[in-house]
């Protein structure tokens, strides 16, 4: 079974970490380590943020981490699941990176292989343009829901 011990980076961290799989708290870790409870609430934050992000988080039901070569990782609680006492956890799980950009790919290829092809436009020949035009793009500006009334506008503008 999992324990914070396994997601310590030193030894300080890991004997911290036994306590913390004890029960204590911050404070009483502190106490009883004759440290600086700030640096131990840290040090119990990052232990629990590493845990949390392998899937172990026993002050939430989730005591069976997920392994590093699952397709599936846990990053939130987001899913209703019960664990084996029956009571329930909240889980979500994030598919790896390459596995959804392959289903993506794929779906993209069935999607297009549908529809219509159009025939190749041959290109035009180079034509002499009237250099007198001014080529720029009129961009709208819609303002969906303003009210332009006319008493303050001279003509009705609402949308």
């Amino acid at each position: 079974m999992a324990s914070f011990v396994d997601y310590a980076n030193s030894e300080k961290q890991k004997r911290i970490a036994k306590l913390m799989d004890d029960g204590l708290s911050s404070r009483k870790i502190a106490k009883e380590m004759k440290m600086d409870s700030g640096y131990v609430r840290k040090v119990a934050r990052d232990i629990r943020a590493r845990a949390r992000q392998k899937g172990y988080d026993p002050e939430h039901g989730i005591n069976r981490p997920i392994s590093d070569d699952s397709i599936m990782s846990l990053h939130a609680m987001s899913d209703m699941r019960k664990n084996e006492d029956g009571l329930p956890v909240w889980y979500k799980f994030s598919k790896d990176a390459e596995e959804v950009k392959r289903r993506i790919q794929a779906a993209n290829e069935a999607f297009t292989k549908s529809l219509p092809k159009l025939p190749e436009i041959p290109a035009t020949k180079k034509q002499d343009y009237d250099k007198d035009l001014i080529p720029w793009y009129q961009i709208g500006d819609a303002h969906i829901g303003m009210l332009a009334r006319e008493s303050d506008t001279g003509h009705s503008f609402d949308l």
